[in-house]
């Protein structure tokens, strides 16, 4: 390794380097921490650990791209450092210039503190959206993340394929990809592990009205729903399901896993009360609505059943929207797509998130 600066014949870095590789070879166990000299009581403590071969060639590389300056004063920087690398590992503590907080062991930690605390939705999406970041971005120090070097994931993330053949990732995806990484960088300068937070600029999308289900093509899906064969419930039919799930679901404007999950006990058919359960709900919260006595009465026959959840999908839940696209299928539903991709038939129908949008432009009027 050669350091900056010409007035060193010999690298003064090398033997500390060579003392920490012998030193680590006889003990098998040895662990490597960081944390931030800045704020050693919150952030990453002793308990953030890596593989200490990992975290030294991790730590090297840093320490190659380090500019110590010239003369005297550079080699006392170079040896400083180099005796922190050889110290931090064996001690199991690297007290340091926080800069030098390994991208690595951060985000090891985040996973394991912050990211488990997370619903299980918002944490894949959170995870995906930093395994983006890492493949595009491969970042090796907290520092580097600047306004600048976000920028650059915006122009390498927007050339990835889209869902749909043909098609780019869409705005609306980065910004996701952009929202959960701010929310990674918040904990990092919450831990001092990075100076201030970058300026994060979100792209713009297109402000397009939001498709909803609309009161015709509702009653077509509801007419349509005696042609169905699936699911097998138990004293009732597949028309019965259907015709309570899409009436519950536009009625109430409730995310398709909150009906899935309703208990048979969160149902009280005298005061047409329905509970949606905290640990069901993305706001994690319990709410108690009315609904009307003609959906109660729809609920009726798959109450009969005596399932812990009656409207529950026995099959994988990804498996539901097949015959949800039949059912409009049988009810004569084919929407116009105005996005520039290659079309597929999921184009032309809705999605069980058009009934929450229903929900709130049938009843916006009505908000005081």
């Amino acid at each position: 390794m050669t350091l900056r600066g010409s007035f060193f014949q010999r690298d003064p870095v090398s033997s500390e380097i060579a003392r920490v590789d012998r030193n680590l070879a006889r003990s098998n166990a040895a662990t490597g921490s960081i944390r931030s000299s800045r704020n050693p009581d919150k952030g990453i403590d002793a308990t953030t650990t890596i593989k200490t071969e990992s975290l030294r060639k991790s730590l090297l590389k840093i320490l190659k791209s380090t500019p110590f300056g010239v003369g005297p004063k550079g080699k006392q920087n170079a040896v400083k450092l180099a005796a922190d690398i050889h110290s931090g590992p064996l001690n199991n503590t690297y007290v340091g210039d926080p800069s030098l907080t390994l991208w690595a062991a951060f985000i090891t930690e985040y996973k394991r503190v912050e990211l488990r605390r997370k619903s299980g939705s918002h944490g894949d999406a959170v995870r995906r959206s930093i395994e983006w970041f890492e493949r595009h971005m491969h970042p090796r120090s907290v520092s580097q993340l600047t306004s600048k070097f976000i920028n650059d994931f915006v122009g390498k993330r927007s050339h990835d394929r889209g869902v749909k053949r043909g098609s780019k990732v869409s705005p609306a995806t980065i910004n996701l990809d952009l929202r959960n990484l701010k929310l990674v960088l918040t904990v990092a300068v919450e831990w001092g592990q990075l100076e201030k937070m970058p300026k994060i600029k979100m792209l713009r999308t297109p402000a397009r009205i939001k498709r909803h289900v609309t009161a015709e093509h509702f009653a077509a899906m509801f007419a349509a729903a005696d042609t169905m064969t699936e699911p097998d419930v138990p004293n009732a039919t597949a028309c019965d399901y259907w015709r309570a799930l899409i009436a519950f679901a536009f009625v109430t404007g409730w995310r398709i896993n909150e009906i899935l999950n309703l208990r048979r006990d969160d149902v009280d058919f005298k005061t047409c009360q329905v509970v949606s359960r905290w640990d069901d709900s993305k706001g994690k919260r319990d709410e108690l609505i009315f609904i009307p006595e003609s959906v109660v009465d729809l609920l009726r026959p798959l109450w009969q059943s005596f399932q812990e959840r009656p409207l529950n999908w026995s099959k994988s839940r990804r498996t539901l929207y097949v015959p949800f696209a039949e059912l409009q299928g049988h009810a004569g539903i084919h929407l116009n797509c105005e996005e520039k991709h290659e079309h597929t038939d999921a184009c032309h129908v809705y999605g069980f998130h058009d009934f929450k949008r229903s929900f709130a432009t049938y009843n916006a009027g009505k908000l005081s």
